[in-house]
């Protein structure tokens, strides 16, 4: 069945929460439009050769002193051909400093959608893996699929929309940075 490419419930969902937002954080967004990719790209911490495994927990740090965790949930998604993707979860949860222990995590408290990424944020540095977690089963989780609808991260048809939605496709390292610093900005995290 072809859903109508025009009725996009993120993009509407997008466009309600822009007009709640309050006329400081919709300068700050037009600010951030009107950025090169340069300007809010995220900091390397450590370029590794490591093969992500589930379950793996990182930080990404899209301000010097400020790392957000990441949650590898399920691992070599195959999204494109002959290519292995991650799915990952960041989170809201912030700190300071590299820390030397994994606190608990609610690996629910997403600060941006669910995103398949590929190697490159690892060997490139901008995911550094500090430890490991059980990922919890039943997780409720999918994709929209512009004129698909609902699926899993392997494209599988969902029944129902899931409680954490993301937009089915591969994320690149600019466009999650976007998205980061948008999330800052949108829940009045924004650092100056």
């Amino acid at each position: 069945m072809q859903l109508d490419i025009n009725n996009n419930p993120l993009s509407k969902r997008a466009e309600r929460r822009y007009a709640s937002f309050s006329k400081k954080q919709k300068r700050q967004i037009e600010m951030l439009n009107n950025m090169s990719w340069k300007d809010y790209r995220l900091n390397i911490i450590k370029r590794t050769r490591i093969i992500p495994k589930k379950g793996d927990v990182f930080l990404v740090s899209p301000d010097n002193n400020c790392y957000f965790w990441g949650v590898v949930v399920q691992e070599k998604v195959y999204h494109m051909e002959n290519e292995s993707f991650w799915l990952v979860f960041i989170l809201k949860d912030k700190v300071r400093n590299i820390p030397t222990n994994i606190p608990e995590l609610d690996i629910e408290n997403l600060l941006i959608e669910p995103a398949m990424v590929g190697k490159m944020f690892w060997t490139s540095g901008v995911f550094f893996n500090v430890g490991k977690i059980a990922i919890p089963s039943g997780l409720d989780y999918g994709f929209y699929r512009i004129g698909k609808g609902y699926v899993d991260e392997y494209g599988r048809t969902l029944e129902r929309e899931p409680k954490l939605l993301g937009t089915y496709g591969v994320s690149t390292k600019d466009g999650l940075a976007y998205e980061i610093h948008y999330e800052l900005i949108a829940n009045n995290m924004y650092l100056d």
